[in-house]
This record gives C-alpha cells, structure tokens and sequence, in this order.
C-alpha cells in the first residue's frame, strides 16, 4: 500500500503532535544541536524548549523573511557537527506559506534529519 520496503518502520499516531513529539523526544540526546524556525508549530516548539531547559539540547532558530518565507543558506549556515535533527513546517498554521520543497531533496545528503510537518 505505501510501497515501503520494510513495512515494519511505518508508525501511525493519533495526530500530528504526537508524532512530532515522538520524533523530537525520540531521536535527540544530550549534547544535540537542532534548528527549527521562528514560525513552528507549538507541537515542535514546546518539546524544544522542555529539553533546551532540561540542558539536554542546544536550539537555533531562524527567522522567515518578510512573505515568510525560510532561507535555505541561513539554515545550512547554522548546521554544526553536533546538528542532529532540523525541523521545518512545509505549510505554516502561522503564515499559510507553504515553503519550498526542494529543501527535503537537498538537506537529503547530509548526516542529519529534516522534519517537514
């Protein structure tokens, strides 16, 4: 149905904010560095800060542009050896922007994750 080769590793949820917070809380540890951006969801915001609070993460933001749009460079630009996982909304509840999607294909060849809700 998904054409997955291993259908084992697709996970249903209730909703989206439990996946984003089985995302979040799942894959980073101590010493992790993430970006996300200023226009997130509260679903990837507060699981973020509850571990920069709890000294377990260390968080950037960047900020959109005027049309609210993300910069592409200003993320690459942030991205440490420690940069575990960036976080990205394709379609903003903030701004209805819907960002570009040949960020997925680019940010592919590199050692980290993106997540796009």
């Amino acid at each position: 149905m998904f054409n997955v080769k291993f259908p084992t590793s697709i996970i249903f949820t209730q909703n989206s904010t439990e996946a984003l917070n089985l995302i979040i809380k799942g894959i980073l540890r101590k010493g992790d560095h993430v970006i996300s951006t200023a226009i997130e969801h509260n679903s990837v915001i507060r699981p973020l800060i509850e571990l920069v609070k709890n000294k377990i993460t260390e968080l950037e933001f960047v900020d959109c542009d005027q049309y609210g749009f993300i910069n592409q460079q200003k993320v690459l630009d942030k991205i440490s050896d420690n940069t575990k996982l960036v976080v990205i909304n394709h379609g903003s509840n903030i701004t209805g922007i819907v960002q570009l999607g040949f960020l997925i294909f680019y940010w592919q060849s590199l050692i980290l994750l993106l997540v796009q809700d």
